[in-house]
This record gives C-alpha cells, structure tokens and sequence, in this order.
C-alpha cells in the first residue's frame, strides 16, 4: 500500500473517531443526560446526594469520553505529521493550488489539535471559564474550516485524476 493512502486513511479514521467521540459527549453522554440518569438510579437506591455533587459525578463519567477524544487527536496528530514529512519529502507531482491547499490543511490541523490540547489540559492546568468558552468556540470554528479545506482538496484530487484519465 501507498504510504500517502495510508497516511490518508489514518487521517479519515482519526477524523471519524473525533466526530463520533465528539457527539457522543454532546449528546449521550452530556451532563444532563448524565444526571438525569444518575437521578434515577439514586432515587431507585434511594441515596440523596447534593445536586453539586451529583454534575461533579456525571463531569467525571463524561471524562472518558474526552479522554477517548484526546487519543484519537493524537493519531490524529500522527496522520498530519506523516502527511507533512510526505508533503515536504514529494515537491514533484504537485500543483501551486494543491500545494497552497495542502498547506493550510495541515497549518489548520495544527492549530486544532494544538487548541484540542489546551482544551484537554484544562483538568491539569488553570485556564479560565471565559478563556475555555472563547477555546471551544475557536475549536469548533477550525474543525468547520478544516472540513471544508478537506472536502476541497478531495474534490480537487478527483478532478485531476478525471483529468489524468481522459
């Protein structure tokens, strides 16, 4: 196998495992959806526990979410690294468009799983409510960018090879 298809499919597999894990901690496993069910079984065993205590119990069953998240960034970060030794190694076979594509894909992955770890970090170091907000919306704001970049430069490796086939 090609070692830039196998750098590709790390980079897809990394990406689906951070949307899949992503939605999972939005929505499975939110920390309402947490608490609700937490308030249920504590109500069955009739145990009463504060509702402070009970959002800090469902923020630490919603940990492993993230922290499936982070390892799957980090190979993630794997298949960008790969990709960039390939893309500075390969200067031959390449298009000033493509070449200007690739680029900002792996700047922009950078700067997401850079972002990614600060965000993971912040159980370790102290960063501020506010900072984190900002943090998250940045995060969000990259990971659209980086799929229209990524959808884009799909499209554009399609064209070419239709174009190298007729």
């Amino acid at each position: 196998m090609n070692k830039r298809i196998l750098t590709h499919i790390i980079i897809v597999i990394a990406l689906l495992g951070l949307v899949m894990t992503a939605l999972a901690a939005e929505f499975f496993f939110s920390k309402e959806s947490i608490m609700i069910g937490l308030q249920h079984a504590l109500g069955i065993l009739e145990i009463t526990i504060a509702p402070a205590d009970q959002f800090f119990i469902a923020q630490v069953i919603r940990r492993v979410t993230w922290d499936w998240h982070f390892y799957i960034g980090m190979f993630f970060l794997l298949g960008v690294i790969l990709s960039f030794i390939q893309f500075v190694r390969n200067k031959s076979k390449r298009d000033l468009a493509n070449t200007i594509i690739v680029a900002i894909l792996i700047t922009v992955s950078l700067i997401l799983i850079y972002s990614g770890i600060i965000m993971y970090s912040r159980l370790y170091v102290d960063v501020s409510k506010e900072f984190f907000i900002t943090l998250k919306a940045f995060h969000m704001w990259t990971y659209i960018i980086l799929l229209i970049l990524v959808l884009s430069h799909g499209v554009k490796k399609i064209s070419s090879r239709r174009k190298n086939e007729k």
